[in-house]
C-alpha cells in the first residue's frame, strides 16, 4: 500500500487521539467508531483482497479507503483498551505510611444514601422548604441523575460512577478526632482535566456510613500560582493548618453533607 494512504491512517489515528483524551463522551464515541471502521473497513478489505491487482479506479478508491478505517480500527481499538485499562480507578499511587493511616479506612464502594442525606440535612437545619426542593428536583429515577453519584474511593482518589465519571482528588489531609479532613481537586468529567473545581472536604465513618462534606470554592482555582501549587503537592497538611471553617463566604459555599452507605 502506498505511502499517501498509509499516512492517512496515521494522521487520522493522531486526531482521535487528540479527541478522545479530551472527554469521556468523545471516548464513547472514538469506542463506536472504531468499532464501525472495524466491522465494515474490515469485510471490504478481505473481500477485496484476492483480486486487489485487478481493481480498476473507482474499486482501487474504495479499496483505499478500506484500508485506512481498517488501520485506524485496529490502532485506535489498542489505544482505547490502554486508556480503559489505565483510567481504572485501582490504578493509584501507593501512598506513604502515613498517608494510608489517614485514606485507607475510606477505601471501597460507596452507594449515594439519598433519604439518609436528607434526614441528616434536616437534623441539621436545614429547612422544610429547601428539603422539598430537593425531594422535587432528586426524589425517584430523575432524567438527570442522583444528586450525587456512588463513589469508589481508593487511597488519595474518589471516582463518581456517573456519565460522565467524575474525580476527587485529595490533597494536604489531616485529622480532627475521627473526621479526615482536606482538600480536593474535582472534575466532572475525570477524562477533562481543563474543568475543574477547588474544595475542602470531610469524610468519616459511622456503623458502615460514609458521611461527606464538601464547601466549595466559586469559579476555577489559579493552576498557575506557585501556591496553589504546592499546596497540591502536598497530600498529607496539619490540623493547625486547616482554615475550612474560616473561608469568606463571598467566595465559598456553605457545607454540604452526603451520605453514602458501604456497598456490602
Amino acid at each position: 500500500m502506498n505511502f499517501q494512504v498509509t499516512l492517512a491512517g496515521v494522521l487520522l489515528l493522531m486526531l482521535a487521539i487528540a479527541i478522545e483524551f479530551q472527554s469521556a463522551i468523545f471516548l464513547n464515541v472514538g469506542i463506536s467508531v472504531t468499532f464501525v471502521a472495524l466491522l465494515f473497513g474490515g469485510a471490504t478489505l478481505y473481500s477485496m483482497w484476492p483480486n486487489r491487482h485487478k481493481l480498476n479506479s473507482a474499486q482501487l478508491l474504495q479499496f483505499k479507503v478500506s484500508y485506512v478505517a481498517t488501520t485506524f480500527g485496529t490502532f485506535n481499538a489498542l489505544l482505547l483498551v490502554g486508556v480503559i485499562a489505565f483510567s481504572d480507578p485501582g490504578r493509584i499511587v501507593p501512598l506513604s505510611p502515613q498517608q494510608k493511616l489517614l485514606m485507607d479506612h475510606l477505601g471501597g464502594k460507596w452507594q449515594f444514601d439519598f433519604d439518609k442525606t436528607l434526614e441528616l440535612r434536616e437534623a441539621r437545619g436545614a429547612t422544610k422548604t429547601e428539603i422539598d426542593r430537593l425531594k422535587q428536583m432528586w426524589s425517584g429515577k430523575s432524567a438527570i441523575g442522583q444528586m450525587h453519584e456512588d463513589l469508589v474511593l481508593n487511597q488519595n482518589v474518589a471516582i463518581g460512577l456517573g456519565t460522565p465519571q467524575s474525580e476527587y482528588r485529595f490533597f494536604q489531609m489531616h485529622r480532627h478526632g475521627d473526621t479526615v479532613c482536606g482538600r480536593a481537586l474535582y472534575h466532572e468529567d475525570r477524562f477533562d482535566y481543563g474543568d475543574m473545581s477547588h474544595c475542602y472536604v470531610r469524610m468519616n465513618i459511622k456503623d458502615d456510613y460514609l458521611f461527606i462534606q464538601f464547601r466549595f470554592e466559586e469559579g476555577i482555582p489559579n493552576v498557575l500560582d506557585p501556591k496553589f501549587i504546592a499546596d497540591v503537592r502536598k497530600p498529607v497538611g496539619t490540623p493547625g493548618d486547616c482554615n475550612a471553617d474560616d473561608l469568606p463566604s463571598s467566595r465559598w459555599s456553605d457545607w454540604e453533607l452526603y451520605v453514602f452507605r458501604r456497598e456490602k
